[in-house]
C-alpha cells in the first residue's frame, strides 16, 4: 500500500513549550550567523510529539521555498500511523528549533484530523489526476 503525505494549508498548532523559541521577525538569529535557509535545516532530525507526550515521528526534510516561506515534513512513526507517510506544512517564519516539536492536539485529536483531511486529499489527487 502506497502510504500519503498529509499537507496542511494552515499551521496546526505547535507548542513552543521548552522545545522551540519564538522571536520577532527582527530579532537576529540566535548565534547570529544562520541564515533563514540554515535556520530551517536545524528542523531536520527533531522529534515531534503530540501535547500528550506521543512521538508521531520526526523532521525528515525542511525546505525555504523561492518566495520565503519555510516548509517542513513530518514523517510519521509506522506504531503512530501505517497509513500516512507523513505531514507536510508550512512553519512560522519566525520560529526556531531547540531539539523537538511539540503539536498543541493530543495524539486522538491529530489521528482524528488525519482520517478527515487525508481523504479529501486523495480524492483531490484523483481528481487532479483524471483532469491530467
Amino acid at each position: 500500500m502506497q502510504r500519503l503525505v498529509m499537507t496542511s494549508i494552515f499551521a496546526l498548532g505547535i507548542a513552543t513549550a521548552a522545545s522551540a523559541t519564538v522571536v520577532s521577525e527582527d530579532s537576529p538569529a540566535a548565534d547570529n550567523t544562520d541564515s533563514v535557509y540554515e535556520e530551517t535545516l536545524d528542523f531536520v532530525g527533531n522529534p515531534v510529539y503530540t501535547s500528550d507526550g506521543e512521538m508521531i515521528g520526526v523532521v525528515s526534510s525542511a525546505t525555504t521555498e523561492a518566495d520565503g516561506d519555510r516548509m517542513i515534513l513530518v514523517t510519521f512513526d509506522d506504531s503512530f500511523n501505517d497509513e500516512y507517510a507523513g505531514w507536510e506544512f508550512e512553519l512560522d517564519d519566525k520560529w526556531e528549533t531547540t531539539g523537538e516539536l511539540t503539536v498543541l492536539w493530543t495524539a486522538e485529536e491529530l489521528k482524528g484530523w488525519i482520517d478527515a483531511n487525508g481523504a479529501l486529499q486523495q480524492e483531490a489527487r484523483e481528481a487532479a489526476k483524471v483532469e491530467n
